[in-house]
């Protein structure tokens, strides 16, 4: 079954895929760039958990109301809300 397989031309092959995903070139001139994945900040990622705008997730950090009410105007739970609080995250610059 292996008799007409031919190992260099396979090997070389290979290299020529690892060389191309390296420099971030197509693998071949008809197949399309894939995406390039994205840094997402933690902001966005906590705004993504808790579906809600990441302007949102900053008036919950920084608001003077109460978690209760916070949770009842933003539909989450008063739990969700002291997560928010007490998450890591910085201001955008």
């Amino acid at each position: 079954m292996h008799d007409t397989t031919n190992y260099f031309s396979l090997m070389s092959l290979m290299q020529k895929i690892e060389k191309r995903q390296r420099a971030g070139e197509p693998l071949a001139p008809n197949v399309p760039n894939l995406p390039r994945k994205v840094e997402r900040s933690a902001a966005v990622k906590l705004a993504f958990r808790y579906s809600i705008e990441v302007e949102d997730l900053y008036s919950i950090r920084y608001s003077s109301e109460t978690a209760e009410r916070l949770a009842g105007f933003y539909g989450l739970s008063v739990r969700d809300v002291r997560h928010i609080r007490d998450a890591e995250i910085e201001k955008d610059k």
